[in-house]
């Protein structure tokens, strides 16, 4: 979504759980990610900050809405829960899932636990992973 590339592009090349895999991916494009701190908050808590810097973010959550099981230990297989990402362009959702753009304000992401958000910035930014 990001490079306009199809997925394929990335598979092999990129772990899902390796956000500087990702940042290595898209230095062919110009860019790279920068990681946001950030804490087990909803989303809908950090997105009037983000809708201010108007600008194009990474906003991974985990897909429970409920915090117990996002705390919980993992199985024996190491597993907790799931979690989906989506792309912030300034105050439009674009969700890989379903392939719709939504204003965020609207989006159910705003209900649910925060993983981890990354602004997208040029390749040779100081800041980026």
């Amino acid at each position: 979504m990001l490079t306009g590339q199809s997925p394929e592009t990335f598979q092999g090349h990129v772990n899902t759980q390796d956000p500087v895999s990702w940042s290595s991916a898209l230095r062919p494009y110009g860019l790279r990610l920068a990681y946001c701190p950030t804490d087990a908050r909803r989303l809908r808590f950090y997105l009037p900050e983000l809708l201010a810097l108007d600008d194009l973010f990474t906003l991974s959550y985990y897909s429970p809405t409920d915090g117990a099981t996002i705390l919980q230990d993992p199985n024996a297989d190491g597993w907790v829960c799931g979690s989906h990402i989506v792309v912030l362009h300034r105050s439009d959702i674009l969700d890989p899932a379903n392939g719709v753009r939504l204003d965020a304000r609207s989006h159910h992401c705003g209900g649910h636990y925060t993983k981890r958000i990354f602004r997208l910035v040029p390749a040779d930014h100081e800041r980026g992973l």
